[in-house]
């Protein structure tokens, strides 16, 4: 008897779909980890519920920077900062201005880094996968360790495309497209945050190396035009003119020079060993792989020494609870991206170390949340958030109507005519207010920490476009000489501007309508050269002087190189008082290169109010002596240092309490 086979229509389309899209476990997998890492790569990036501006340092700069660009400021000559216009994807602070280039700049990195991920771990075992995103999770909204990791990913992915010769993506086409998807948010990075600029030369600089040996023209072209057009794109996305990009990026560098010395603080040693053993066997297992002995293997090293060296200084220079896990998790991500070059036992040592790293600084941080935690709660946020900007839901936006309500009653800062500025931070304050922001360049005086930032703050109240107001308040960070944070604007807010009355904690200052500027007169035209260590003996001034002194002290040829490397030893400056008090404070050398008040010593604000004529209240804070000593490893600064005295009179005697 015959039978007849009869197939249904819907399993003939079954047929033909799964030969032309065969569905092995293969692409099951890939499917899943491409998913999976763009999942965890939007959590990581985006903040759909962002932050709300907020009161102290941290928070008033975030508030600040996205004011700046309400205002149309112009970043490197309105605002020297170590962030640029897009600096809310690095903060997820909310301003209407900037909230929806926010969304829009997170997603586009999300989606870059995603596909990063991919190419590099695409012919990973899975655990080594699951891992990746595992380690993600430390990340999460950890920006740093992103921007770290991401020109290390490109880096990576092109030196062992061009090393191998094979496809790492199917077809010639996707690969021409990765290789300009890439490179492109590498011109955006440091319009986010302009330090990430030291990160990306480097490792673009390595490539080409590499590709000009390979003779590649056309990639090298292509991987050094795509970030230079993504920059000049999304910095005039950004309102921002195209002939300010330059000054910008010219004035990272003194803001990152001046950085290792100002805002160094100690921490456990423990972690710094444990860091640098794990990246020095990362760094054996590189060099002494079989397949990476040649000068493809010493760049592939010298590429991932360099962003491991840019984590250490951002983890252990300013050595405190946050930072160091930048430098730990960074860490992490890139000994599990070495594998994907450098598999075998060595690789797996330097992941084992790095695991430890991570738990020993992450211990050390018992204030946060374990990871876990972190992590669904990131996931929880992230979903709500997106489903209320779905929904358009407004009672987060109520919220923040609350919270700057809440500043502006906390802050007691009249609505004044004119323009105002505010020392020497609490940003959020005034902006919470309807006053007219007018901001110095370096508009958080901690951070003026060089002789050129200091002077350019100094200028802006010198020239025409000073403000008319300034809310003025004494606020030294980790124990500085408060006559150091902006000490050289000093003689020009005493000889500019009159003091009218204590507005809660802060000062109001006004400007003059004539101005009736200080004498000056210098009290020796020879600089006089002292010994670290060893008191020095000050002219006794009269009722109505200031002193002003300028200290060139220097690093020996030796500090300089620590300095390079890691940070400086701590200065300190003590103050011997006419009744043998003696008052110590730390000293920054980079701020004591421009004019700073020596006496009287001035501690509060109420003290920096009797500057202008109440020498009552300051008599028992003429300084009598002072010295200038180092913590430890003296060597590393010069013996001797150069001192200039500034004589300056006040003429023109305000009682501050009118």
């Amino acid at each position: 008897m015959q039978t007849t086979n009869h197939t249904e229509p819907h399993e003939g389309v079954v047929a033909s779909a799964k030969k032309l899209f065969p569905l092995n476990k293969k692409v099951i997998e890939n499917g899943s980890f491409l998913f999976l890492t763009l999942l965890m790569s939007i959590v990581a990036h985006v903040s759909f519920i962002p932050l709300l501006p907020w009161l102290g340092l941290d928070p008033s700069w975030h508030n600040a920077l996205n004011q700046a660009i309400e205002q149309g400021m112009i970043f490197g000559k309105n605002i020297i900062f170590t962030l640029g216009p897009y600096a809310s994807v690095y903060t997820y602070t909310y301003h209407p201005c900037t909230d929806a280039p926010m969304i829009w700049v997170s997603l586009y990195l999300a989606a870059s880094f995603c596909l990063a991920v991919y190419v590099n771990f695409r012919s990973m075992n899975r655990w080594m996968r699951v891992a990746f995103l595992l380690a993600l999770m430390m990340v999460i909204h950890l920006p740093d360790s992103l921007f770290f990791l991401y020109p290390l990913m490109v880096g990576t992915y092109i030196l062992r495309y061009h090393h191998t010769g094979r496809k790492l993506i199917a077809g010639q086409l996707t690969d021409k497209i990765t290789l300009i998807l890439l490179p492109a948010p590498l011109g955006l990075y440091p319009l986010i945050k302009g330090s990430t600029l030291f990160a990306c030369i480097p490792v673009m600089m390595i490539v080409v190396l590499f590709l000009t040996l390979h003779k590649a023209w056309k990639t090298i072209a292509l991987i050094l035009l795509v970030p230079l057009l993504s920059m000049g794109a999304f910095w005039m996305l950004a309102g921002q003119p195209l002939s300010a990009l330059s000054m910008y990026l010219a004035h990272m560098l003194p803001l990152s020079i001046g950085y290792t010395e100002a805002m160094a603080l100690p921490g456990r040693s423990c972690e710094i060993y444990a860091y640098l053993i794990t990246a020095l066997v990362l760094s054996w297992a590189l060099l002494t792989g079989r397949q990476l002995k040649d000068f493809y293997g010493l760049l592939l090293t010298g590429m991932f020494a360099t962003i491991l060296f840019l984590a250490f200084k951002a983890g252990f220079v300013r050595h405190d609870e946050g930072h160091v896990m930048i430098a730990a998790t960074t860490l992490m991500l890139s000994t599990l991206l070495a594998t994907t070059v450098r598999p075998g036992s060595r690789a797996q040592l330097a992941i084992f170390l790095a695991v430890l790293t991570v738990l020993m600084t992450n211990r050390s941080t018992n204030n946060r949340p374990a990871i876990c935690v972190r992590t669904l709660n990131a996931f929880q946020e992230c979903a709500d958030g997106l489903k209320g900007r779905v929904l358009r839901d407004k009672k987060w936006l109520e919220r923040e109507e609350l919270v700057m309500n809440a500043l502006k009653d906390k802050g007691k800062l009249p609505t004044l005519p004119g323009t105002t500025d505010i020392y020497s931070y609490d940003q959020s304050f005034l902006l919470a207010t309807d006053n007219s922001w007018n901001p110095r360049p370096v508009f958080q005086s901690y951070c003026a920490y060089t002789p050129y930032l200091i002077a350019k703050n100094r200028q802006h109240l010198s020239n025409a476009g000073r403000p008319d107001n300034i809310f003025f308040r004494i606020q030294p960070i980790d124990n500085r000489l408060p006559a150091l944070e902006d000490g050289a604007s000093w003689q020009e807010l005493l000889s500019r501007y009159h003091p009218i009355a204590m507005h809660g904690d802060h000062l109001l200052l006004m400007l003059r309508l004539e101005e009736a500027h200080g004498r000056t007169q210098r009290i020796s035209q020879e600089i006089t050269r002292h010994t670290l260590g060893i008191p020095v003996g000050l002219p006794t001034i009269e009722d109505g002087q200031r002193l002003f002194a300028r200290i060139r002290l220097k690093n020996t040829l030796l500090g300089s190189l620590v300095c390079l490397m890691y940070k400086p030893s701590k200065l300190n400056v003590h103050f011997i008082l006419p009744d043998g008090t003696e008052k110590n404070y730390r000293f920054i050398a980079g701020m004591g290169d421009s004019e700073f008040l020596l006496s009287p010593l001035v501690n509060n604000t109420s003290q920096f109010a009797a500057l202008f004529g109440h020498d009552s209240e300051l008599q028992d804070n003429k300084v009598h002596k002072f010295f200038i000593s180092a913590d430890r490893h003296s060597y590393l600064w010069k013996k001797e240092y150069e001192l200039e005295l500034v004589l300056m009179e006040i003429n023109h005697p305000v009682n501050p309490n009118n």
